[in-house]
């Protein structure tokens, strides 16, 4: 089995289809059968782009009835609900920034969430949706969000229910952090807001989910220095991943994450 789920194994797979109805076609995948006697190869559409285009900066087609579930692709959905947070990796130009303030704030809001976006570049999208661009300033925003967080605790925990979901009338919140590694090296001189900095993000991304408080954390590289620290990355973010552009060759920007 391990020799015939080698990549090499689905090349070749891949160039026996070459009639003119299916050599969009390839192998991408394999994996044992259930009783261990046969190996399942999977192939699908490799040709087809399955990317939503979004028309006169019109997100109204791909709102979602279900205000938890937010349509990323054709075939691709990030349910909040289950995977609260959400990492976005993608070098200068990758188009991380316009995902984020162009596509799924808008769309956020139209699903009814309350939405914060803070970036150290100072970028339009900081200006449009009125966040924060000074670490400092960032930071203490972020402490302002963790003690909604706790409020939001207390009123679930009154109401004798497990989360924000069975509470009618609560918003969710996604709280954008663009440029997170930025943020680190500004921080890293200043080890009294460095640690702070530390605290409150672990803090959000630990217990915010049941508090229906996502944070979307954006970033060019995936690595220790360039994203979340190692222990929130892996416990809180590795569910819900979007690699753009170069940073999907990187094998240490994937490894990481």
């Amino acid at each position: 089995y391990q020799k015939l789920s080698q990549d090499s194994t689905l090349h070749d797979l891949s160039s026996l289809l070459v009639g003119r109805l299916i050599q969009k076609y390839s192998f991408t995948n394999s994996e044992l059968s259930k009783d261990g006697n046969f190996i399942i190869f999977y192939f699908e559409d490799a040709v087809e782009s399955h990317r939503l285009v979004v028309k006169n900066n019109n997100v109204k087609p791909f709102i979602s009835n279900d205000n938890n579930e937010v349509k990323l692709a054709k075939d691709l959905v990030w349910h909040s609900s289950v995977s609260p947070h959400l990492a976005i990796i993608g070098r200068t130009r990758s188009g991380k920034s316009m995902l984020c303030g162009s596509y799924l704030v808008p769309l956020l809001i139209a699903q009814n969430w309350k939405i914060a976006f803070y970036s150290t570049k100072n970028d339009k999208y900081v200006r449009a949706f009125k966040g924060e661009y000074e670490p400092e300033r960032i930071i203490s925003s972020l402490e302002n969000w963790a003690k909604i967080m706790k409020k939001r605790a207390d009123l679930i925990a009154k109401a004798g229910k497990d989360s924000y979901l069975d509470m009618p009338n609560m918003r969710h919140i996604g709280i954008f952090i663009d440029e997170v590694g930025n943020l680190n090296a500004q921080v890293d001189e200043d080890k009294a807001l460095k640690m702070r900095w530390k605290n409150v993000i672990k803090a959000l991304t630990s217990a915010g989910a049941s508090s229906g408080i996502s944070i979307i954390a954006c970033s060019q590289y995936g690595s220790l220095e360039g994203f979340l620290p190692s222990s929130l990355a892996v416990t809180n973010l590795q569910d819900a991943v979007i690699i753009l552009g170069l940073a999907a060759d990187s094998p240490k920007d994937r490894q990481y994450l």
